[in-house]
């Protein structure tokens, strides 16, 4: 059955802040939720899915995942043809040197193609990127083609979808960043730039290709050594129009108000033919929760301590030079805010998908994952809406005994969102409503009412 809601924001649905406020919506718009539904096998533990939609074909998507399946993390693809009522797994990865396999990435090209980029860790060895292809919706991979070099961290891939389809890029943490590109549509790499834009380090986001074609880079610094002073984390982008070969300063964006960003920022631009052609969207964790660290042994523990955590959204119009006024995005009597992410519609319709907990405490377990959508450019947005059909509750002993997930208590450290072609959303995130993490799936539409 499809949830439905149409009512405009009220003020009073914000907690007050030094930002701009989020206004009541001009035009009243209807979010109706699908059913959700589990994507893979319940019986095993399932973490960071990410999801991307054909550019042409509504019904078809692919998912990526961690699946923890004989003691190791696999990565796993899972196809639908079927706008998610069912998927086909498939494991992209085959070799059996890899200890687990995290931090998968899923993109489509604007030829059809689909790309997956997998960080491995070899059994004594460095890690490294392996990227692969399908030309059928997912249904199916070439063995993975291994970037160069090692001792990669969170690679996120970005496909063309304009005139350039045979350009894919990889974006990954590597004393600095580390740009990678293909231009034969994923079958050879080379490393296009490092860039290290000071001596803090620098954990890069979700690449973007523009409407331009230029690339677009996000990214967080943070203290990597002990003697550096710095309490917050700072949101940044570079710009490349040389595919990837060099880039402009890095532009500020924001900060985030604790030492490391972790998985709570994201980005996503408008494609569409709309009246916001070209805006980029940032999402990131905002409010006054710190974060503290209780213990680093024998397990790695946080705790919050701040009052509110909500999502603050900011855009620009002019690749990313300048940026808007900051806006926060917050739900009434519930709890913080984690994991935003964010994409644009065909239509110039902006979505948000977040986890948000039921109430605040220490260390927060009971959550639900909510959306809300913006038709005006981020100007004002429906109300927060409860994507998913029951509370998740990660309190299964299985958990504990996975080191990934002892630290990432919402299943790791990204959800997904994704508009298919019709303007449909698609949102995936790791549930834990019988206590263990799985992999659902919900599709959202935003209409006139």
């Amino acid at each position: 059955m499809t949830r439905r809601t149409a009512v405009r924001v009220g003020l009073s649905a914000l907690s007050s802040c030094p930002f701009n406020p989020l206004k009541p919506a001009a035009v009243v718009r209807a979010v109706e939720v699908g059913p959700d539904r589990h994507v893979g096998n319940l019986q095993t533990i399932q973490a960071e899915p990410c999801i991307a939609a054909h550019p042409s074909k509504p019904d078809t998507l692919i998912v990526s995942a961690a699946e923890f399946v004989e003691g190791r993390f696999q990565a796993k693809a899972y196809a639908s043809q079927d706008a998610g009522k069912t998927w086909n797994a498939t494991e992209p990865d085959r070799s059996e040197g890899s200890i687990f396999s995290v931090n998968n990435w899923v993109s489509y090209g604007g030829d059809g193609t689909a790309y997956y980029s997998i960080l491995g860790h070899p059994a004594g060895g460095e890690n490294y990127i392996g990227v692969c292809r399908s030309a059928d919706g997912g249904r199916s991979w070439k063995d993975p083609v291994k970037v160069p070099g090692q001792s990669y961290d969170q690679p996120r891939i970005v496909a063309n979808t304009g005139k350039g389809a045979a350009m894919v890029y990889v974006a990954a943490k590597l004393d600095g960043i580390a740009v990678l590109r293909s231009s034969d549509a994923g079958a050879s790499f080379e490393i296009a730039s490092r860039v290290a834009p000071s001596n803090l380090g620098a954990q890069p986001r979700n690449p973007l290709i523009l409407e331009d074609e230029s690339l677009l880079i996000p990214f967080a610094d943070f203290p990597s050594e002990p003697d550096q002073p710095v309490t917050a984390s700072r949101i940044y982008v570079i710009r490349s129009v040389d595919g990837g070969a060099s880039f402009d300063r890095p532009r500020y964006v924001a900060d985030v108000p604790r030492a490391f960003p972790g998985g709570g920022v994201a980005f996503a631009t408008d494609l569409s033919r709309g009246p916001f052609r070209g805006r980029i969207y940032a999402v990131w964790e905002d409010g006054d929760f710190g974060g503290k660290i209780v213990s680093r042994t024998p397990k790695f523990q946080r705790e919050e301590s701040g009052s509110h955590r909500e999502l603050a959204i900011s855009y620009s119009a002019n690749h990313g030079r300048k940026w808007s006024a900051a806006k926060r995005m917050a739900a009434p009597d519930s709890g913080p805010m984690f994991m935003g992410c964010a994409a644009v519609a065909p239509d110039g319709t902006l979505g948000l998908l977040w986890i948000q907990h039921e109430k605040y405490e220490k260390n927060p377990r009971d959550y639900s994952v909510r959306f809300a959508a913006s038709t005006d450019g981020g100007e004002t947005f429906t109300p927060p809406q409860v994507v998913s059909s029951a509370i998740s509750r990660p309190n299964r002993a299985e958990l504990a005994k996975i080191d990934y997930l002892a630290t990432r208590p919402r299943g790791g450290d990204y959800n997904g969102l994704a508009a298919a072609s019709d303007s449909t959303f698609h949102a995936v995130w790791a549930d834990a409503r019988d206590g263990l993490f799985h992999i659902f799936h919900a599709p959202i539409r935003v209409v006139p009412r």
